[in-house]
Order: C-alpha cells, then sequence, then structure tokens
C-alpha cells in the first residue's frame, strides 16, 4: 500500500495560493448561505406582520366592549344621580341601585413586545413599526385614567352604599352626590380615551400613518 505524502509548498507565492483557494471557498459557501438566510428573515417579518394585524383585531373586539360596558355604567350613574335630585329627598334612598363596577378589558400588546424586542426590528416596515410605538405609547397612557377610575369607583360605592343601609343624613347624601360625579367624570375621560385608541387602532388596520390630532381653532 502506497502513502501519498503531500509535497512541500515553495515559495510564498505558492502559499498564498493555497490559502487563496480557501479563502475562496469559504465566501462561496457564505455567499450562498446568505440569500437563503435573508429569505428566512423575510418570511419571518411577514410572520411578524401578521400576528400584529391579529393582534389588532383582537383588540378591536376588547375596545368595543369596554365602551359598551362603560357606557351602560355611565347611564346607571346619571340613574343614581336623578334618583337622589341633589338630595332634595333624602327618604328616597331606598329607590337608589348599588354601584355597578365596568368591566373594562385593556389592549393586548404580546405581539408588538415580541416585534418590539427582537432582533427583526430593524428589517420590519418603518411605518408599522412607527404606528405600532405611537400605539403603544397611547395604550399606556389609558393605566393612570383606568386608576383614577377605578378610586373613583370605590368611592362611590362605599358613599351609596352607606345611604342604602340607612345612613340618609344630608351629609352622607351630598357626599354620595360628589362621589357618584366624580366617578361620572372619571369614566366619561376613559371612555374619551378608548375611543381615541380605538380609531388609532383603526387607523392602523387600515395601514394609515398615525400623526397627532388636528385641533380645531376656536373662532
Amino acid at each position: 500500500m502506497k502513502l501519498s505524502i503531500p509535497k512541500p509548498i515553495h515559495g510564498w507565492r505558492e502559499f498564498a495560493g493555497e490559502v487563496g483557494i480557501i479563502v475562496l471557498g469559504v465566501l462561496i459557501a457564505l455567499g450562498a448561505q446568505q440569500p437563503v438566510e435573508w429569505g428566512n428573515h423575510l418570511s419571518q417579518v411577514d410572520e411578524m406582520s401578521a400576528r400584529l394585524r391579529r393582534e389588532s383585531l383582537e383588540n378591536r373586539d376588547g375596545m368595543n366592549f369596554d365602551l359598551a360596558s362603560l357606557r351602560k355604567s355611565l347611564n346607571a350613574v346619571n340613574n343614581q344621580l336623578g334618583t337622589l335630585d341633589g338630595c332634595k329627598s333624602p327618604l328616597g334612598v331606598t329607590r337608589l341601585a348599588s354601584v355597578q363596577r365596568p368591566l373594562v378589558l385593556l389592549a393586548t400588546d404580546s405581539a408588538w413586545l415580541g416585534v418590539r424586542d427582537s432582533a427583526l426590528l430593524p428589517m420590519m416596515p418603518k411605518d408599522v413599526v412607527d404606528n405600532y410605538w405611537k400605539l403603544d405609547a397611547t395604550g399606556q397612557q389609558l393605566l393612570p385614567i383606568l386608576h383614577d377610575a377605578q378610586l373613583s369607583f370605590n368611592d362611590a360605592e362605599a358613599s351609596v352604599s352607606a345611604l342604602k343601609a340607612n345612613v340618609a343624613d344630608a351629609q352622607s347624601c351630598v357626599r354620595a352626590v360628589q362621589s357618584l360625579y366624580r366617578l361620572r367624570s372619571a369614566e366619561q375621560s376613559l371612555v374619551n380615551w378608548v375611543s381615541f385608541y380605538q380609531s388609532a387602532n383603526e387607523q392602523v388596520l387600515r395601514g394609515e400613518r398615525l400623526v397627532p390630532p388636528r385641533i380645531r381653532a376656536e373662532n
């Protein structure tokens, strides 16, 4: 059995040629791999875009539910204020309904967080990324408004419950009326902001660029 012994390389020119062949082979391999990786990235971008749209569609249903729930609660608060009638008839509190807490669903953002924190963010369409940054900021503004509404609800619930428990003195009635007005104001603010978020979400679904709302000039 004969063994083939590699011939020694003579001179720098021959050495450079051998190295050049190796480098060229590596570059060819890398060049062939890049289109495959680029295609995979584009496929992931399409998948991320589809997930964002599905999430916005789900949030549309959530915002519709929130607005219906809040408007029902506002109607109930107005009825309670009508029953109390500015505390002119304290003896009528037996007809006063209990304060019912409205159920409010916050918009989900798991798909957006997945895009925001991924290496694919620079590859996403610029307008899409810009819209979802703004939509996320709008959703974050809902949190303190919702918190204020919850505090107002707790206060109104306690005040009205005291009246229904026959603590029907004038001071308690006035406190209940004031707390109901605060609750109505807080819920109306929440309705306004949910409506604003809903409008922004619909713009995103239509592929429109989100811009600050125009303020109508007063004459």
